[in-house]
């Protein structure tokens, strides 16, 4: 991993990879895909997709690691041919985890993917399906619609969010400030 990172060019790239070299282990030991050239690859495509990300969300730490743990275990998958770009929809649809699985039946690869990589247990993703699938099926994603996306997601609320926004992005409050929005914007 260390010696990926050092073929990046761009310090901000290489000193986030660097300071996430964990997180980059963690995930390619859960891919259970032992194959350093596509991690190799898989690095320097993420390289790729951070000159998309608009400059505000680079300096958001716990929003670098979500990007960085969703993009890297699809990543993967797709790469160990595990998925096609068509599947991430259901890698994120809620529905279909929230499912008791069939004892009777196989699981599915969603199931299996969903199991290995702790990322796809959160609810609130900071970007659409459409923009992961862009990139990995077509290598481009439009820039201005990434960045509404991202800076509409709850690693921008603040102070000056209007409470019904936040209780929008109730799958990332706790059950104390869930409790207190609610009570708040039933009464207004």
């Amino acid at each position: 991993i260390k010696s990926v990172i050092q073929e990046i060019k761009d310090v901000k790239i290489k000193k986030l990879l660097a300071n996430k070299k964990d997180l980059l282990e963690e995930l390619f030991t859960s891919s259970s895909y032992n194959n350093l050239r596509n991690l190799r690859q898989t690095t320097l495509d993420f390289a790729r997709f951070y000159d998309y990300l608009p400059e505000s969300s680079k300096a958001k730490e716990r929003l670098m690691e979500h990007l960085m743990s969703l993009f890297f275990s699809i990543s993967f998958e797709i790469k160990k041919g595990q998925i096609i770009e068509e599947d991430i929809n259901k890698l994120f649809n809620v529905e279909l985890f929230l499912r008791k699985p069939d004892q009777k039946k196989e699981r599915s690869k969603e199931q299996i993917m969903r199991s290995k990589y702790s990322v796809f247990s959160k609810f609130d993703h900071p970007i659409a399906n459409t923009f992961w699938i862009d990139f990995f099926k077509k290598g481009i994603i439009e820039k201005e619609d990434l960045k509404l996306s991202i800076e509409s997601s709850s690693y921008y609320d603040d102070e000056k969010t209007p409470d019904w926004v936040r209780l929008c992005h109730f799958r990332g409050l706790d059950d104390q400030e869930f409790d207190r929005l609610f009570k708040i914007v039933d009464h207004q």
